[in-house]
């Protein structure tokens, strides 16, 4: 199925919502679940729709394939309400007709319909993700040293960059022409270790979020630690570094694998799940400028972010304490002098779990460093990002600033 199929079901699909005049709530709940477990923008779906006509719509559906995916999401919004009717009716029965489909839409509001709509809509869930799959997967030749990650490839932060680390490090052994034996060993063990930090942070995530495929995935994840152990053990027996190099080629692409096979699918309902629990946080910027905290402050609502409120002076910002309930604050000062940090200490005293980002200028990151552990300032929930900064870093530091569990101080 390519995307003027899925374009032409959508633009039928809004079609029948709107053919009985008002779209109903759970209907355009269906069309936007569509819409973004296919990845078609409104933009996309206005600009194919303008000035097009049904005839010319329904010639695409030509093949059995593409016949019973549209049949099966008109059923889906014309039950949505839990009725049919007459002029939804007349409607499918004519594309129906039309098309060449026999199914009977009447049977899906019967005692056993409830049940057959939710496989249908279960199966029209996995075509979304093999769709979408094909579009993120990695793409490499097994035995091939480096390989690359889209800045985006898992859609959340933290996985892209934990993932780009550890096939960075799966590179670095299967780049290498000759390997020490110690050094063999210290791959090794930074690659298991690595794995199972990544692997038990995705599986507090899933847990987090209530991921509705998270007992696969984690045995997945057992599967694979365990056959890590297997190799390390083949390695103390043998200590021979080259000899394990097939072992290590094989664990790499497993793990490729895996990423296609269960993290986009996995990162895609975070980014979901993500986008909607960001929608309700409070941010507070303290910034200097109105030019920076613009920028701060686009920065963030890209990332999901938008209930924002700006002070630029120190009264000010212990006003909006009073009067909102901050989740996070962000300090934007060019120069995060020593003054903007014991500010940021008395609020970390009077608000001890409140997180906290930091945005010092490059050439100020040095006196940042210094005058913050002076303080005590970082912490688990502490980030620091440079500014200027890039999207991708400062989505990780932001998720590691509001989800933070670890003891341990950030290190710059």
């Amino acid at each position: 199925m390519d995307k003027q199929d899925l374009l032409s079901t959508l633009f039928l699909a809004k079609a029948l919502a709107k053919y009985d005049g008002d779209v109903h709530r759970t209907e355009q709940v269906i069309l936007n679940d569509l819409m973004v477990g296919f990845e078609i923008s409104e933009e996309e779906l206005a600009a194919y729709s303008h000035g097009r006509k049904l005839q010319e719509t329904l010639e695409r559906f030509t093949s059995e394939k593409n016949r019973d995916f549209l049949a099966d999401i008109l059923s889906l919004i014309a039950c949505a309400d839990g009725k049919l009717e007459e002029k939804e009716k007349k409607f499918i029965g004519e594309v129906f007709k039309r098309v060449g489909s026999s199914k009977k839409i009447e049977t899906l509001l019967g005692p056993e319909g409830e049940q057959e709509l939710i496989k249908i809509y279960n199966q029209i869930d996995e075509l979304a993700y093999y769709y979408r799959q094909q579009s993120n997967a990695i793409q490499f030749d097994s035995g091939q040293a480096g390989i690359k990650l889209e800045t985006d490839s898992c859609h959340v932060a933290f996985m892209d960059q934990q993932h780009s680390e550890l096939l960075n490090k799966f590179g670095e052994y299967i780049g290498a022409s000759e390997l020490s034996t110690p050094k063999t060993k210290e791959l090794l063990i930074f690659i298991k270790n690595y794995i199972v930090n990544h692997f038990s942070l995705e599986e507090t995530q899933m847990v987090k979020w209530k991921y509705p495929k998270e007992e696969v995935h984690k045995k997945e994840h057992q599967l694979y630690v365990a056959a890590f152990e297997d190799l390390l053990n083949q390695y103390d027996s043998t200590n021979e570094p080259n000899s394990l190099k097939a072992g290590i080629i094989g664990m790499r692409d497993w793990f490729i694998k895996h990423i296609n096979r269960f993290d986009h699918r996995m990162g895609f309902y975070f980014k979901t799940s993500l986008l909607a629990e960001r929608q309700i946080k409070k941010v507070l910027i303290f910034g200097e400028s109105e030019e920076e905290a613009k920028a701060t402050r686009h920065g963030l609502e890209q990332m999901g972010l938008t209930d924002i409120t700006v002070a630029f002076k120190e009264r000010d910002l212990w006003n909006c304490f009073k009067l909102i309930n901050v989740n996070l604050l962000v300090m934007h000062r060019s120069g995060t002098t020593f003054e903007d940090l014991s500010v940021a200490n008395k609020i970390r005293q009077q608000i001890p779990g409140l997180p906290m980002l930091f945005l010092p200028t490059q050439e100020n990151v040095a006196h940042f460093k210094e005058t913050a552990w002076n303080l005590k300032l970082l912490g688990p929930k502490t980030q620091v990002s440079r500014f200027p900064y890039r999207w991708g870093e400062l989505s990780g530091k932001l998720h590691e600033a509001l989800y933070a569990t670890a003891s341990k101080p950030v290190v710059l």
